[in-house]
């Protein structure tokens, strides 16, 4: 028999394409509260839904769902990207804060790992009607999650705007890389700093509409 409940997620552990969250479950019948380990079906909902990983004590199959409060410890960087996509889609693609005045764009990719749909809000070069995104992960010396999920699957989705279109990820080298970083970093002198910042070539991908 398949049971569910509702639980307080505490912590999310693992890198975030692997999915996984720690969540603690209601008592039952005033037992002591369980901590499971368990891998969420997504993030971008209000609720994850999620299965155990056979816990001590519990049935295999069994079901938690745990709802997304602001008490709990999820990931700032998530917290953060969820308001700035709400922000993104209710006001036509602009957003204010430290997006405020520079084009922005959804990135819909799929976990390397996992599957799950992921989006990301990024800046984005339009150059004689090519769409680029950097993966500049602020000058961190290794590359966003996002980037790995498009090389282990390059079929993206992209929101522009009001516009939503289906897209290949195509990542951009040698001097080509180099003069549109170049072309970035004049805009968003940003950019320059993050290349600055690690010894990694900070990769360019281009979006190319299907």
């Amino acid at each position: 028999m398949v049971a569910s409940y509702r639980g307080r997620v505490i912590e999310e552990i693992g890198e975030s394409n692997d999915g996984r969250v720690r969540a603690t479950s209601p008592p039952k019948r005033g037992g002591r509260r369980r901590d499971v380990v368990t891998k969420a079906d997504s993030i971008d909902c209000r609720y994850y839904h999620f299965e155990t990983s056979r816990p001590r004590g519990s049935q295999a199959g069994v079901q938690w769902i745990a709802e997304i409060r602001g008490v709990n410890h999820m990931s700032e960087a998530n917290d953060w990207n969820l308001k700035v996509i709400e922000e993104f889609r209710a006001n036509e693609g602009k957003v204010g804060g430290q997006f405020e005045g520079v084009p922005v764009l959804l990135l819909h990719t799929n976990g390397a790992k996992s599957g799950l749909e992921r989006v990301n809000p990024m800046m984005y070069l339009k150059e004689s009607g090519r769409v680029f995104v950097f993966a500049s992960k602020a000058g961190a010396d290794t590359d966003p999650d996002w980037y790995r999920n498009l090389e282990a699957n390059s079929g993206v989705t992209v929101e522009i705007g009001a516009d939503t279109f289906a897209a290949t990820a195509e990542p951009i080298v040698g001097t080509e890389r180099d003069r549109i970083y170049a072309v970035q970093a004049d805009l968003n002198p940003g950019f320059a700093e993050y290349q600055m910042k690690t010894t990694r070539v900070i990769p360019v991908v281009e979006l190319i509409r299907a």
